[in-house]
C-alpha cells in the first residue's frame, strides 16, 4: 500500500497544469506579487548581465506593479554589466542605505510617478 505521501507526491509530479487545480490556483495567486498593489516601499535591484533572471523580468515586474493605484513606492536599480553570482556584492551597499533610509523616514523614490 502507497503511503498519501507517496500518492501526493506522484499525482502532482503527473499534473500538466498545477493552475488547473483549484486550491494550488488560489496559493499561487495569493502569493503572485504581481497580483496586488504594494503596502511598503520596494526596491528591486538587478544585474542587466544576470543569466538565471534577465533583466528583463524586472522592468517588467516594474510595469506591472506601478500599473496599480495607490500602491507604495517601487525603484528599480540596475546594475550593468552584473551577473547573477556577483550581484549581491554589487548591490549590498545600495540596499542597506536604502533600507537606513526607510527606517529613518526618509521618503522612497517612486519610479511610478
Amino acid at each position: 500500500m502507497k503511503s498519501s505521501t507517496q500518492f501526493l507526491t506522484k499525482s502532482f509530479l503527473t499534473i500538466d497544469d498545477i493552475f488547473s487545480l483549484p486550491e494550488w490556483n488560489a496559493r499561487l495567486t495569493e502569493n503572485d506579487t504581481n497580483q496586488r498593489k504594494l503596502q511598503a516601499p520596494t526596491v528591486i535591484l538587478h544585474g542587466t548581465d544576470d543569466e538565471q533572471i534577465p533583466f528583463i523580468a524586472s522592468q517588467l515586474l516594474l510595469g506591472q506593479l506601478c500599473a496599480f493605484a495607490d500602491s507604495a513606492p517601487i525603484e528599480l536599480k540596475e546594475y550593468p554589466g552584473v551577473t547573477h553570482a556577483a550581484s549581491v556584492i554589487a548591490y549590498w551597499d545600495d540596499l542597506i542605505n536604502w533600507s537606513n533610509e526607510r527606517i529613518s523616514g526618509i521618503p522612497a523614490n517612486d519610479q511610478c510617478n
